[in-house]
């Protein structure tokens, strides 16, 4: 009888601690009104509050239309269109884990649109306007990223170059996108502070937040993450998706990033086999590489955009 009973509490903690972890970690949460300066103090990212009112205004300013596409499972997604006058190409950005690109791209959104680049700014799967219940870590996100770049094709034409660019779960997602088969068009890759998978990430921060073995948790929630939140912990990562990649990658990361450690980062590079650069910015807490050391991370940028965008779709198939 006694064991009974203890097979019986054993299955409720597992249920309890599968339902929780996939709720915790993947459920849409409300977001905070980023234009609100008192509710984004309690976010403690008020020192960014400025930023983000500029990036509002800025993109007030310069979108000219909502985009939507439907992804593969059938939730309505949604992303603003920002064009300019003679365009050299066209940047697709993919902000971070319960985040916006209002904060994550609030110092790049009009750098970008100067160099002379469309933007097409992304809500990713169930955060701002774009439908969803759960946050699949990249690996759905991932899927729908290729949806924008065919989306921006059939705008723009399938010979007009294309740069993804993501911050933190935004670089999980456009790094596995590149596994996934991008058009030939796609001419680089900008990935700062991403994440080499689902598994490793939640198992970091278990490790970090709770000070337990990450490995049985994790298998306890496996099932619960896939029943539930529709993926796998272990079903993807930037490091299988880079093996056979030859899109040119830009890789930042900060290397006092205590959220997504830089070795994640470093992991992906050294999987890729094509042409590669990363920069590691001592110092930098996560998603701050640019605002750290911002001379040198634009200096980067510039230079990888000026570069990649001049290689032909044909040079780009080879």
């Amino acid at each position: 009888m006694g064991f009974l009973i203890f097979l019986g509490a054993l299955a409720i903690a597992v249920l309890g601690l599968g339902l929780w972890g996939t709720n915790f970690a993947c459920r849409r949460h409300s977001e905070p009104n980023w234009a609100d300066p008192e509710e984004m103090k309690k976010t403690g990212r008020e020192q960014f509050i400025p930023d983000i009112h500029a990036a509002i205004a800025w993109l007030e300013r310069n979108r000219k239309e909502d985009w939507y596409r439907v992804s593969k499972d059938g939730l309505k997604l949604h992303a603003h269109w920002c064009p300019v006058e003679g365009a050299k190409g066209t940047l697709i950005l993919f902000h971070g884990y319960r985040s916006s690109y209002y904060l994550d791209f609030s110092k790049i959104l009009h750098q970008y649109h100067r160099m002379g680049y469309h933007l097409l700014v992304v809500d990713q799967r169930s955060h701002g306007l774009s439908e969803g219940k759960y946050i699949t870590f990249g690996v759905r996100e991932s899927e729908d990223a290729i949806l924008w770049i065919h989306a921006v094709n059939s705008r723009c034409g399938e010979d007009h170059p294309v740069f993804l660019d993501g911050l933190s779960m935004g670089s999980t997602t456009v790094l596995m996108a590149l596994g996934r088969g991008v058009t030939p068009n796609v001419r680089g890759c900008i990935a700062d502070c991403g994440f080499t998978s689902p598994w490793d990430e939640i198992g970091h921060c278990i490790r970090r937040w709770y000070h337990v073995p990450p490995t049985p948790v994790l298998w306890i929630m496996y099932p619960f993450f896939k029943l539930i939140a529709g993926f796998g912990l272990k079903e993807y990562s930037t490091v299988e998706a880079l093996k056979n990649n030859r899109v040119p990658l830009l890789m930042l990361h900060g290397l006092g990033d205590n959220f997504v450690p830089s070795w994640m980062s470093q992991r992906a590079f050294d999987a890729n086999p094509g042409e590669k650069n990363l920069i590691l910015v001592e110092g930098a807490d996560h998603g701050l590489s640019y605002v750290t050391d911002e001379a040198r991370c634009q200096s980067a940028l510039e230079e990888f955009l000026n570069q990649y965008n001049s290689v032909s779709v044909k040079e780009a198939e080879q």
